[in-house]
Order: structure tokens, then C-alpha cells, then sequence
């Protein structure tokens, strides 16, 4: 042997036990194949994982140390993997029945092989179904965004009457959902392009180049190894290339995410069959027109302000109103802010709504001596554009000191509560008071109490309007007016509608009070204030429906 060969043999050698030692930092069994499968090297734990000892894997199919149906699945993978696009999170059943983790990947200077690493499925932590959604909603504005290679997002649905079974359907469907994930996820671009969605459908981003007719068949072709009763299976599938998304900028995560919930809730539903792809489309191009629509209302400002008087229990006076929103058209003010805080255009109209209470205070407009509310959504809240932006209308406006109040509202969950909790402490230094908007109605409620300093929390009319026939909820109110009384934060009741309602939260040392029976939301720029309290009282046994002015609850018949 020569002397250059020895030398070189020693490197390639060096190299692998380098590539080997970084690999089993993240896995327990490294595995090197050829694009077939064919095992030409491997080192590690692979007794325990696989139940044989490394000499006799040599020269095997990587697929005949696992059950069915993974080894179909481990195949497509392999392929997949030529790419040099690392493949993860792939869950497969060994022969011996122990449950792994693999990921693979070829080297980008040489694809010719394949380098897979396994481990322990039990060494991998787990995530929520919420968490892996957004993951998988946050892989797919990547791909739409990036011009790296054409991508697809398929959505898949299975539907079988041995599924429905309560007794045989239950483990079926665990087991179905387990394989059909590891199926995708070796088929996905990455390791969090692959979830289950919450309507029960699956979903995936995959390579352009992947037909649906054959997702489909290996999709009943998994279903089948399983169980032979599963060949009556249905399987439907609709597929939109990512670049139909780019074209119609339709990419904001909370947008493709209201696609995606319209795509699975209309194409899924019922027996008939549907072009599940035209759907897919037609929710796109339908999401993009309402989009223009409502940035147009927003920004040419094509809504009506109107104001609420709150109320000081201890005084009987008007305190401050809070500016609500009334839209054309008879649009619903709940759909619409809903539609905003999917689709990001939130921030526009909560631009249009503190411009406009600033400046109807400047001008003298906003009635009382209390200054007036505005609504302000978490989504806005997050954008630092945003609260300069505020900082600079309240800073311009010197009539405004003191008579300015923002409520942060729950109807869209903050993600960065870290970065909340710094604006709104810029923005009472500023002089602004904050108040947390209909407190209780949201699971987040008392984690946005601990995480921001604020100086009112508003209870949501839910809690007061039971709290006359309930026990339970004149409790809470209770439990949450002790507890914002030693955090030195005031209190405001929403749905007040009458003489009992005032009688008790007074009782209860509740601060303010807002509803019907201290009057019902007027227009601001007519400057019309609303009616005694006496009078408001008789009007508060009508319909509360006919409120609609409201446009942050969940409830549609909150009175504001």
C-alpha cells in the first residue's frame, strides 16, 4: 500500500469518526445507505434500537429492520432525502416493536449516499398541537416567501366507518395517525412543514414536483397495511403551489392560517366530491379581495366613531366614554375585527380609531371632562411602529393629557407578552392610562395581568350579567375586585342593565360601570351624549342585540 494511499485512508477515516461523533451528540445510531437503502456503514446502539448487532447489518435493507407499513415510508424518504435537505422527525416501528426517531440527509458535495440518525423516540420531547400549527403555518410563509425551488401545500382527509367505530376506531385512528404523520414528514421540505391540523385533516409542504394522485394512493396504501377492513378508506386531497400564494401576497401567518380553517371546514365537509384544489384557490382569492376591501375601509377611514359613558359607582358622574366602531354597509363589527386580526390589517384600523379620538379631543369634540377610550388589539400592541406612532398623536395633542386611555383587548392572543409588557410601560410614563379589556373572557387573562403593569381592568359582561342568578360568577367578581384592590388597579363592570346590577358591584367596591342603564353608545362627532341614567334604565329591556356598535367581544351582544 502506498504511502499517499495510507495517508488518505486515514483521513477518510478521521473524517467519518469525526462525522460519527457529531451525530451521536443528537442520536444514538448512525446508519449510512445508498440511495436504495442498502446499509454500508454503522455504528452505534444498535442492540437496543433495532435488536441486532452491528456486523449483521451490513449489506441489509435499511426498510427490513422495520414493520410495515414504515418501510414504505423509509423509502420514499431516502429519495426524498437526495435533495441535501435534511429530513427529521421521522417516527417508524422497528421489527422488535420499539418506537425511534430518525432523521437523514445527504451531504451536499456528495449525494450519493445517505446518513441517517436514530434515536430513542421516548429522548425526544414532545410538542402541543397549538405550538406544532404554528410551526407548520410559520414553515409555510417561508416557503412562499423563499425562491429557493417550487413548493405545494396539500391538505389530506381520511375517512373510513371502521374509524368511526368507538370500540376498534380509537386505537386504529391513534395508530393511522402516527404512521400517516411519519409518511408526510418524510415527504415534507423540513421537519415542521407536517401537522395535524385541528379540524383533523393532515397538512404538508412538499417539493412541486410531487403529484396528488400518488399522495393519495400511498396514503391508501398505509391505511391498508394496517388494517384490510381499512379498504374502503376515503381518502381526498387538495394541493395549492405556494407561488399562487406569493401572487396574491396573501402570506401573513394569521392569513394563510384562515385559508387553511376555510379549505378544511368547506372541501371536507359532507359526502359529495369536491375539486378540493379549486376550493383552496377560490379561499385564497376570496381572502385576498377582503382583504383590499377592509384596508380600504380602514384607511379611508369609512367607519363611524360612537362613545359609551362610564360611570363612577361611588359618584354617579360620567368618568371617561369609550369609542366604539360602527361599520358600513351593515358589516358585522365582530367578523370584521375578526377578519383584521387574521389577516394583520388589525393595526390600520386601531391607527384610523386613536387618530380620530385624538384629535375629536383636541378640537374639543370629545364630551365630559374624562377623555375618552379606544380599543387596541394585541396584534397592534406587538408592533414597535405602532406605539411610536401613538406616542406621537398623544404627545401632539397637549389637550390630551390625562383623557386618553387605551384597552388592550383579548381577542387575538399576544405572542410576545415580554415585548408587550415594555410598551405598555412606555406608554403610561407617557402619560397614557391602560386598561386590560374584558377581563375573564380569555384563557390568557390573569397571565396578562401578571406580565403587564396596568393601571384599570375592565370585567367582562359575561360574569356581571349572570352575576344576579350565580353564585359562582358574583364570587369571582368578588375574588378579582379583592385582588385588583391590593394590586392598587381600579375596576370597571361591563353589562350593567339595571338598578340590582349597580346596587351589587357597588356592594362589591367595583369602581366603574359601563352598559345600558347609564346610556347607550352615541355618535361621537355629533357630539350626542347619551340619556339620563334613569331613562337609559327602561331602554335596557330591549334587545340587546340591537347593539352593535361593539366591536371587540366574542360575545356579539356585548353592550359595550
Amino acid at each position: 500500500m502506498s504511502r499517499v494511499k495510507s495517508y488518505r485512508e486515514a483521513a477518510e477515516t478521521a473524517e467519518r469518526d469525526r462525522f460519527v461523533g457529531f451525530s451521536f451528540a443528537g442520536g444514538d445510531l448512525l446508519i449510512e445507505t445508498t440511495p436504495e437503502g442498502e446499509i454500508v456503514f454503522a455504528a452505534g446502539a444498535s442492540v437496543s434500537l433495532l435488536g441486532v448487532n452491528i456486523t449483521e447489518m451490513f449489506g441489509t435493507s435499511l426498510a427490513s429492520w422495520f414493520r410495515d407499513p414504515y418501510r414504505t415510508i423509509l423509502g420514499s424518504a431516502l429519495k426524498a432525502s437526495l435533495d441535501g435537505v435534511r429530513k427529521g422527525q421521522i417516527v417508524a416501528q422497528t421489527r422488535t416493536g420499539e418506537q425511534v426517531e430518525l432523521s437523514m440527509c445527504s451531504l451536499p458535495r456528495d449525494r450519493s449516499n445517505v446518513y441517517i440518525s436514530i434515536c430513542d423516540r421516548h429522548d425526544v420531547a414532545g410538542q402541543d398541537g397549538e405550538t406544532e400549527n404554528l410551526r407548520f403555518v410559520d414553515a409555510a410563509v417561508s416557503a412562499i416567501e423563499s425562491d429557493r425551488g417550487e413548493t405545494a401545500i396539500t391538505l389530506v382527509d381520511l375517512s373510513s366507518p371502521l374509524l368511526s367505530d368507538e370500540e376498534a376506531g380509537k386505537d386504529l385512528q391513534a395508530e393511522l395517525d402516527l404512521v400517516l404523520r411519519s409518511y408526510l414528514q418524510a415527504n415534507a421540505v423540513n421537519a415542521d412543514a407536517a401537522t395535524k391540523l385541528p379540524s383533523g385533516q393532515y397538512g404538508f409542504i412538499h417539493t412541486a414536483e410531487q403529484d396528488i394522485a400518488d399522495i393519495v394512493s400511498e396514503v391508501e396504501i398505509i391505511a391498508m397495511s394496517l388494517d384490510p377492513a381499512m379498504r374502503n378508506i376515503r381518502v381526498r386531497a387538495g394541493s395549492l403551489p405556494t407561488a399562487d400564494l406569493r401572487e396574491n401576497k396573501t402570506v401573513a401567518r394569521r392569513a394563510l392560517q384562515r385559508v387553511l380553517d376555510n379549505v378544511c371546514k368547506e372541501a371536507f365537509s359532507g359526502t359529495g366530491e369536491k375539486d378540493v384544489s379549486a376550493m383552496f384557490r377560490a379561499s385564497v382569492e376570496a381572502t385576498q379581495g377582503r382583504m383590499g376591501q377592509v384596508a380600504r375601509m380602514f384607511t379611508n377611514h369609512e367607519f363611524a366613531l360612537h362613545i359609551q359613558p362610564i360611570v363612577s359607582l361611588s359618584s354617579e358622574e360620567v368618568s371617561h366614554y369609550e369609542v366604539l366602531s360602527r361599520f358600513r354597509n351593515g358589516q358585522s363589527p365582530f367578523e370584521t375585527v375578526a377578519f383584521a386580526e387574521d389577516t394583520s390589517l388589525i393595526q390600520d384600523l386601531d391607527n384610523a380609531v386613536v387618530e380620530r379620538a385624538l384629535k375629536a379631543i383636541g378640537q374639543g369634540l370629545a364630551p365630559g371632562p374624562g377623555g375618552l377610550a379606544v380599543n387596541v388589539s394585541g396584534v397592534s400592541l406587538q408592533s414597535p411602529a405602532f406605539i411610536q406612532r401613538v406616542l406621537d398623536l398623544y404627545t401632539g395633542t397637549p389637550e390630551a393629557a390625562g383623557k386618553f386611555s387605551v384597552e388592550i383587548t383579548e381577542s387575538a392572543k399576544i405572542d410576545n407578552l415580554e415585548q408587550v409588557r415594555h410598551f405598555v410601560d412606555r406608554l403610561r410614563q407617557a402619560g397614557i392610562i391602560v386598561c386590560l379589556d374584558d377581563f375573564g373572557a380569555g384563557a390568557a387573562s390573569f397571565q396578562y395581568l401578571q406580565a403587564m403593569d396596568v393601571d384599570c381592568v375592565k370585567i367582562d359582561g359575561l360574569y356581571v350579567s349572570r352575576m344576579l342568578s350565580n353564585g359562582k360568577e358574583y364570587s369571582m367578581i368578588r375574588a378579582l375586585a379583592d385582588l385588583c384592590r391590593d394590586l392598587k388597579i381600579t375596576t370597571v363592570a361591563e353589562y350593567v342593565e339595571d338598578a340590582r346590577h349597580v346596587d351589587a358591584l357597588r356592594g362589591l367596591n367595583i369602581d366603574f360601570a359601563q352598559g345600558f342603564y347609564y346610556g347607550r353608545p352615541a355618535p361621537l362627532e355629533a357630539q350626542s351624549l347619551p340619556k339620563p341614567a334613569q331613562q337609559s334604565a327602561l331602554e335596557s329591556e330591549a334587545d340587546p342585540s340591537r347593539n352593535d356598535s361593539f366591536i371587540w367581544s366574542s360575545d356579539p351582544v356585548k353592550q359595550g
